[in-house]
């Protein structure tokens, strides 16, 4: 027999009992009230949250779990990093609308994420903006030094 139980997630209770989560500077700067305009997911293993390319306005909160970002460049690809609970994913789409993804967001393992619509950021977003670009323009300096490493040999 086998027996599963569903049940609902308050997302801000989840915040608030969990320090990291509490302390992340999307919190911080929003509030765990803005969770409740998203949708949470769960991705299973090596399932993407977004591929790069795609159009995106969204940005995802991880909640538990490691999601890997991936991205290319005319010649090469590389991985920009590990983001884990508490930190975000799509910074640059949020902040400028609908564009193209930077890069691939996949799961290195069961992970929960809380995709937020650009709509509900709006009014936070001149208060998140330098977050969002320093964090950007890290990963962006990643992928121009992985690029960089691989096209000298």
């Amino acid at each position: 027999m086998i027996r599963i139980k569903l049940e609902r997630v308050d997302l801000v209770q989840r915040v608030a009992q969990e320090p990291l989560l509490r302390s992340a500077e999307l919190v911080r700067i929003c509030g765990a009230e803005v969770l409740k305009q998203g949708v949470a997911h769960r991705y299973k293993p090596r399932a993407a949250l977004f591929t790069q390319s795609e159009p995106g306005e969204s940005l995802f909160f991880v909640l538990s779990g490691e999601v890997r970002l991936y991205a290319t460049d005319e010649r090469d690809g590389s991985e920009l990093g590990v983001v884990t609970a508490g930190e975000v994913i799509g910074e640059a789409e949020a902040l400028s609308g609908l564009a193209p993804r930077c890069c691939s967001a996949i799961a290195a393992a069961e992970a929960d994420a809380v995709e937020l619509p650009r709509s509900a950021l709006e009014p936070h977003l001149t208060a998140l903006e330098k977050y969002l670009r320093a964090l950007h323009e890290q990963r962006r300096a990643k992928l121009n030094e992985m690029t960089d490493f691989l096209n000298r040999w």
